[in-house]
């Protein structure tokens, strides 16, 4: 149940964004009823690196395994940063920690006009 895998993830500016997934094993969904989970973007791969924007993580469906990581257009243009890294901190109801993935952020800019 640990292993990591690399997700990027591109943010356009101008937009809000989301993304969902969903940690499932050989039998499907994991069930992580009761699990808290967190995420952020930072400068480098590293947790003491300086924090860009923590991600707005909507749990509600933890019972078959999905998260949605969420930031509003508002949070998006706060950043001045083109690029980051992220992951997904999962913690269980019995304090074990996993990150399943995690993954470079880009920000960019959207040509169309509103």
């Amino acid at each position: 149940m640990s292993s990591q895998v690399q997700i990027d993830l591109t943010i356009l500016r101008g937009t809000d964004f989301s993304s969902s997934f969903v940690i499932s094993d050989k039998d499907g969904p994991i069930d992580m009823t009761g699990w808290t989970v967190k995420s952020e973007i930072r400068d480098r791969r590293n947790q003491n690196s300086n924090l860009i924007k923590a991600f707005n993580v909507n749990t509600d469906n933890l019972a078959v395994g999905k998260i949605i990581l969420e930031l509003s257009d508002s949070e998006i243009s706060t950043i001045t940063q083109s690029s980051g890294w992220y992951d997904v901190l999962y913690t269980t109801d019995t304090g074990i920690d996993y990150r399943y993935f995690y993954g470079e952020v880009k920000l960019l800019g959207t040509v169309t006009k509103k």
